[in-house]
């Protein structure tokens, strides 16, 4: 009844509608980058339920989140092609708007090209962990049928690597190799850990 009455409130076909949901625990150093979600999901509601009464003070809630002005042309390419899926960005394409900090809170929304969310835990789990109750509503279809990741999406660095007089001679080396070599050695050096959930 309560993802029945989820969907009626975004205007959802319940039906076409598969629920998942449970309880999850986040430790310290998890993360997961600034997102939207992908277009597959539907409908998705976050509950706090911290054990501490502390918790609102410490370090781990959802960031609320929107595109800062140099990147919000990706919120506008993916409103222009909704075929293709939405993807993690970087934390520094982003901005926090709002915290939820507050326990016995929710939060729910329909996923769209301007919910961006992220998590970045950085407090002591072994006093105390961050808990959450959660559900989503999967549509059975898929929605989109291409995907580009973020560094398919930046358009700016590229710009900025042009428009510098001055490079250096591994940075001009780098900006030879192809970008999905780029995008391999960027992970095997730790670089723009996009995406990355760390549990």
């Amino acid at each position: 009844q309560f993802n029945g009455a989820i969907a009626r409130k975004f205007d959802i076909d319940f039906s076409e509608c598969v629920v998942d949901g449970g309880i999850q625990k986040y430790l310290d150093g998890y993360e997961i980058s600034p997102h939207p979600d992908i277009r597959k999901k539907a409908a998705t509601f976050m509950v706090n339920i911290n054990p501490s009464a502390a918790s609102e003070g410490m370090d781990h809630h959802t960031h609320y989140m929107r595109f800062d002005a140099a990147h919000r042309y990706v919120q506008t390419f993916w409103e222009g092609n909704d075929s293709v899926d939405r993807a993690w960005v970087p934390w520094s394409w982003s901005e926090t708007v709002k915290q939820q900090t507050r326990n016995n809170s929710i939060v729910l929304f329909a996923p769209s090209n301007d919910t961006l969310h992220g998590v970045k835990a950085k407090y002591d789990h072994l006093t105390t962990q961050r808990t959450q109750l959660y559900g989503n509503l999967w549509y059975r279809e898929e929605k989109a049928t291409a995907s580009l990741e973020w560094d398919q999406l930046d358009l700016l660095s590229g710009a900025k690597a042009r428009a510098t007089p001055k490079k250096s001679v591994s940075g001009a080396a780098a900006g030879m190799l192809p970008a999905p070599v780029r995008s391999v050695l960027r992970k095997a050096l730790g670089r723009d850990r996009v995406g990355k959930r760390n549990i």
